[in-house]
């Protein structure tokens, strides 16, 4: 009897490396699974630190992210408890924690062994390179879709200055005659007012089409002396069309006293 339980012992010692050992290596395995989210890879995490510690039918755990908690359903204030953090980029970001809901002999570290330190050490730094990762990952798509939208923008623009300058000579040639027609001199008072509503239509649309220019950067850039009020105020001038349609209104808080200043009004509208 005394011969075996040395041998015994080597054998439980044996067994508990291996559920060590299938513990790390299933959640790296859960991590490596495409599209799988951060909250699924914790959440499959705990469940598989449970059987990894000596006493599995006393013990739970719980992952702590960003102050988000995923916890095994029987967590509970413990008798015991053991704790790695969670470091990513070099700062604390949460823990990984064990506990025992019952009291256990002693062993290494409480009745946690020496090799369950390492385990939950190797399980909190494998969770934040999974973080890290999560975090990269949603960094990349955010740009990806500022990148579409840029895009997007950029279409439009070079849309918008070939519409602008199509539709510039026709409405050169409505103000033009509009002009030209106001001169007749037996021209009825009626259609005269009639002609001033054409030529006042048409400066406003060749104003608006001034504006989609500018937005478009289809106009050279040109230092000069800018008053800042007036370049706000025509930069917002589609934003506040759109908002009058849904009954919003554009409130300007701008400083009357403000200097005017050198610069492109083109470049300042871009910034705006």
């Amino acid at each position: 009897m005394s011969r075996q339980k040395p041998r015994l012992s080597t054998e439980t010692a044996l067994e508990e490396r291996v559920k060590e050992l299938t513990c790390l290596l299933k959640v790296a395995q859960i991590a490596a699974n495409p599209g799988i989210s951060l909250d699924e890879i914790l959440h499959q995490a705990i469940a598989l630190l449970i059987p990894a510690w000596q006493y599995p039918e006393i013990t739970s755990a719980r992952i702590v992210v960003d102050r988000q908690v995923y916890a095994a359903d029987n967590f509970r204030q413990p008798a015991h408890s053991q704790r790695a953090e969670v470091v990513v980029n070099g700062a604390p970001r949460g823990f990984v924690e064990v506990v025992y809901l019952e009291k256990r002999p002693r062993g290494d570290e409480g009745p946690f062994l020496c090799e369950e330190r390492n385990l939950i050490e190797a399980v909190a730094q494998q969770v934040g390179l999974i973080v890290n990762r999560k975090d990269a990952e949603q960094q990349r798509a955010l740009l990806e879709n500022q990148l579409r939208h840029a895009d997007r923008l950029a279409t439009i623009g070079l849309l918008g200055a070939g519409v602008a300058h199509e539709l510039n000579e026709p409405l050169g040639n409505i103000l033009g005659f509009a002009q030209l027609a106001k001169r007749c001199p037996e021209l009825p008072e009626s259609a005269r007012l009639d002609l001033d509503k054409i030529e006042g239509a048409s400066l406003h649309a060749r104003e608006v089409i001034k504006k989609l220019l500018v937005f478009a950067r289809q106009v050279p850039s040109e230092q000069r002396v800018t008053d800042v009020n007036q370049v706000v105020r025509d930069s917002l001038y589609f934003f506040e069309a759109r908002c009058a349609k849904t009954g919003v209104t554009v409130e300007y808080d701008l400083d009357p006293d403000l200097p005017a200043i050198c610069a492109d009004p083109a470049q300042i509208n871009q910034v705006l």
